[in-house]
């Protein structure tokens, strides 16, 4: 019984020196998805990515919404990406705001995902972008 009770003592002790285990004490990560309206003139929402909505570069802002007072904590400007990692953000409410223009740097949607929330854990969110 003893042997047994080795080599499981030996194969927890391997799990735990591999790196099996991720424990993440640094902060929470968000992660919001991004759907480009394909046809943002339409009455229904055509989710695409960057691509087939015709999205060529893109900036994006993260506000930290204190009240009335929104602050910048992470922000973003250059080729268009239909995901976005934010790394440790501090806890609270966020708004995300986009803004997506074709090759010509025409903009051509311009709009925010609000009620983003930041506790502990990691989250991910899905964000429709359709105002033109």
């Amino acid at each position: 019984m003893s042997k047994v009770f080795l080599g499981l003592m030996l194969s927890a002790l391997a799990t735990l020196t591999t790196g099996c285990f991720a424990v993440n004490d640094k902060g929470p990560v968000v992660s919001v998805e991004l759907f480009w309206d394909e046809q943002p003139n339409s009455q229904r929402f055509s989710p695409g990515d960057c691509g087939s909505a015709g999205v060529d570069t893109m900036e994006w802002s993260l506000l930290q919404v204190d009240g009335k007072n929104k602050r910048e904590v992470d922000a973003y400007e250059g080729a268009c990406v239909d995901g976005i990692d934010i790394m440790y953000p501090p806890p609270g409410e966020y708004v995300l705001k986009v803004v997506g223009k074709d090759e010509q740097g025409k903009k051509l949607w311009n709009d925010e995902c609000s009620m983003l929330w930041v506790s502990r854990f990691d989250v991910l969110y899905d964000c429709n972008i359709s105002s033109p």
